[in-house]
């Protein structure tokens, strides 16, 4: 009997231990699921950018998941140092865009995410991001207004042709030779006709004189 009893323990030990192996397997393949679940969890991202739309424009977008609930988590954001995002709480998740401003221009924003399960940010879970982005777009260059011409219009003859002679004419004053010799020939008339008419008077007083004398 005791060695039928001996035979059947060792008969049994390697079932125990093939058990027992199984047992252990079967519990880490039971731990892998939730570990892998920690590692995924938790999600956080931040990205300020210009989109691809025409014209281009910065955005600012903010994403968070599989954060636990029982915890106090919360999102806030700042653009260019003003707050687009008080502090928000959410619960497992939050999602939101936010317009960056002056396309022409560059920003830059700061977006903190915190959770008390990581207070001091060792893990991950809370995490405080500074983003920046250049000008989406940039400004057409103005070209430099151009002076009028002072080319005269009408061409090469035009700009080089005389101008008319004008004359202005005052007719009040006589004009020409001809009104000159006319005057001259008047006083001459004038003189003409003093000298002729003075010996005809003359005689007369003589011939007035005689006749009186021979009375």
């Amino acid at each position: 009997m005791a060695i039928s009893s001996r035979t059947f323990r060792e008969a049994t030990r390697p079932r125990r231990v093939a058990g027992s192996a199984a047992a252990v397997l079967f519990a880490v393949a039971g731990l892998l699921p939730l570990t892998a679940g920690v590692v995924q969890a938790h999600t956080l991202d931040a990205t300020l950018t210009c989109n691809d739309a025409d014209p281009s424009v910065p955005v600012l977008t903010i994403t968070t998941s599989d954060y636990e609930p029982t915890f106090t988590n919360t999102v806030e954001a700042t653009i260019d140092g003003s707050e687009v995002l008080p502090i928000t709480t959410f619960s497992t998740a939050y999602s939101g865009t936010f317009p960056g401003g002056d396309p022409f221009v560059a920003h830059t924003a700061v977006v903190k995410i915190h959770t008390n399960e990581d207070n001091e940010g060792t893990q991950g879970f809370t995490k405080e991001f500074d983003l920046s982005v250049d000008p989406c777009q940039t400004r057409a260059s103005t070209p430099p207004s151009t002076p009028p011409s002072s080319k005269p219009s009408g061409g090469v003859e035009a700009a080089t042709a005389t101008p008319p002679a004008t004359a202005t004419v005052d007719p009040s004053a006589p004009t020409g030779t001809s009104s000159g010799f006319g005057f001259l020939m008047i006083l001459f008339a004038v003189v003409a006709l003093v000298v002729g008419f003075s010996p005809v008077g003359n005689r007369r007083k003589v011939d007035a004189t005689t006749e009186t004398r021979r009375r």
